[in-house]
């Protein structure tokens, strides 16, 4: 199969000469008169097909002409193509109208004319904000962050099953592998492996990415840019609002709570799939309901999500029972590098790229250690450092004697919630430790 990178130089080549034979070649009035722009090309997984969409100026009678003309000449254009892009064999050609700017200039009247109405009633409820474009929009990829967990999967595969309810085209992205015990959640969706390869105009939905530079790193603003709009929907307090429609609430104990609000308000049936996608994200991010943060509206969204399917049994045996044996290796070897500060609390341990080579681990095989290494009586305030590269890593933290633990991850440009948060640093593990440490005992002790 020809690999993403290939298919999107070529379709571009073939774009980029078709606009020439367009504008200086082709001698075709009903072509050349009607300004035809090409406005995209989109390659088959085979090469055998291509498709290409043109822009008119004009009604939809001349653009009609214009798909025929050039229907006509498609035995010549393929000739010509072949002579100047190199191909073992150049695809079929097949024409289409793209209504793209007609339906971005539509789309962009109703948004403004949206917000004249939120001017002049006063401002909308977020919430409010979400539903109605959600309801507005066709179009949509959902977002969540690298090293995807359970809240995160769990809301972005629910939120999409409930919109194909509705008839709308979505797709999935996360950057970064899926991990291991949460792919029964990913089986049958569709995933976006390169996202310059989506087209452009749909709206992003970011779910539980307290940054942006958590859903792709280096490069937001150009990813941004691929969307029409984008809607930022969290529950992390030190959420910076980086979406064009922000739904923030720390009120709630995990994002899967608030898309099932989404879904309920939507009136869109829960069937089994998305019933045990929102148990899981809840489930999950709640500590299998043992954090602080699960409360009544938890537990009664749980139990309806049992009643429309998700078995609590299945899932916590997907999750937390079917371990490797080098997930198993790596946490025995992470916890003998513990070290506990009993007249503070503090405790901190880690996982280096070296252990993971030595125990065949991956890196998502590092989750559950931190909560394992919280068990211990004597730990009031874990942080876990895992290794990325030389000189970086990243750092989880819980809290469990009521620090706050954002206060340490903002100090570090990280963020999360007053019990679990996390940062990362630019350093090795044992002058991140340090660091860590120092900036503890400031933030918390002296103070």
């Amino acid at each position: 199969m020809a690999q993403p990178l290939r298919i999107r130089r070529l379709e571009e080549q073939i774009k980029e000469e078709l606009a020439v034979m367009i504008q200086q070649e082709i001698k075709d009035p009903d072509i050349r008169l009607n300004m035809t722009t090409v406005m995209a090309v989109e390659l088959n997984g085979d090469l055998s097909l291509a498709k290409v969409f043109i822009s008119v100026l004009g009604d939809k009678r001349t653009q009609k002409t214009v798909i025929e003309a050039l229907k006509k000449a498609t035995g010549m254009i393929r000739r010509n193509l072949a002579k100047r892009i190199r191909v073992r064999r150049m695809p079929e050609l097949r024409f289409y109208p793209d209504d793209q700017i007609e339906n971005l200039t539509r789309l962009e009247e109703i948004y403004h004319e949206l917000h004249k109405q939120a001017e002049e009633n006063g401002a909308r409820d977020p919430f409010d904000e979400v539903i109605n474009q959600l309801s507005l929009q066709d179009e949509f990829l959902i977002v969540s962050h690298e090293y995807p967990d359970g809240d995160a999967l769990g809301s972005q595969v629910a939120l999409a099953l409930g919109l194909r309810k509705l008839g709308k085209n979505v797709q999935v992205f996360n950057r970064g592998p899926i991990p291991e015990c949460y792919v029964y959640l990913t089986e049958g969706m569709e995933w976006v492996e390169d996202w310059e390869t989506m087209p452009r105009g749909r709206t992003g939905v970011f779910l539980d990415a307290a940054s942006q530079d958590r859903l792709i790193g280096e490069g937001f603003d150009r990813f941004k840019n691929r969307f029409f709009q984008t809607i930022n929907i969290d529950h992390h307090a030190s959420n910076s609002g980086y979406g064009d429609f922000n739904w923030v609430d720390p009120g709630y104990s995990a994002v899967g709570l608030m898309v099932y609000d989404i879904l309920k308000r939507m009136e869109i049936d829960i069937d089994r799939d998305i019933a045990v996608a929102l148990f899981t994200a809840i489930y999950t991010d709640t500590g299998r309901f043992s954090f602080g943060n699960a409360d009544a509206r938890s537990f009664e969204a749980a139990t309806e999500l049992v009643q429309c399917g998700a078995v609590p049994r299945d899932i916590f045996g997907q999750v937390y029972a079917s371990r490797p044996l080098e997930q198993i290796h790596l946490l025995q070897r992470a916890m003998g590098t513990l070290e506990v500060d009993r007249d503070s609390g503090l405790a901190t341990l880690y996982a280096s790229r070296a252990m993971m080579r030595d125990t065949g681990a991956r890196y998502e095989h590092t989750e559950g250690i931190i909560e394992f290494a919280a068990t211990c009586r004597d730990v009031g305030f874990v942080v876990f450092f895992k290794e990325l590269e030389e000189g970086r890593v990243k750092a989880s933290i819980r809290s469990k004697n009521g620090r706050d633990a954002t206060l340490l991850a903002l100090k570090f440009g990280g963020g999360g919630h007053p019990a679990a948060a996390g940062y990362s640093l630019d350093l090795g593990i044992e002058d991140a430790i340090a660091k860590t440490r120092e900036t503890y005992h400031e933030l918390y002790e002296e103070n």
